[in-house]
């Protein structure tokens, strides 16, 4: 079968999100009010439908880190294999790469 195949972000790039993102309470217990879970500050951006099959491809979302800066998900390669495989990497406010694929795992895919 043919479909989109979003590899998202490497396992780096979370691990860098959940050192680095800002968070927000959320999720307020019924009962006393506190929030009992956190998350990450961030929004859509932009697309990368025109990548996928049918116009399927991801979202981009952009990050808000702890200091107030800057980080997005863009495209860093689509390729093909019984449809496009887009892998993503974090990008900061300047468009230089803050964490990417190895072209080895994309290779692979």
């Amino acid at each position: 079968m043919r479909m989109t195949q979003v590899f998202g972000l490497p396992p780096a790039a979370y691990v860098f999100l959940d050192e680095h993102c800002k968070e927000e309470d959320c999720s307020p217990c019924p009962h006393c009010g506190k929030p009992t879970a956190r998350k990450r500050v961030c929004g859509v951006y932009g697309s990368a439908a025109e990548l996928g099959m049918f116009d399927d491809g991801p979202e981009l979302l952009e990050y808000t880190l702890k200091d107030n800066t800057k980080v997005r998900e863009t495209v860093q390669s689509s390729e093909w294999s019984s449809g496009p495989c887009i892998f993503l990497m974090l990008v900061d406010e300047n468009g230089d790469t803050v964490i990417s694929w190895d072209q080895k795992d994309i290779d692979r895919a």
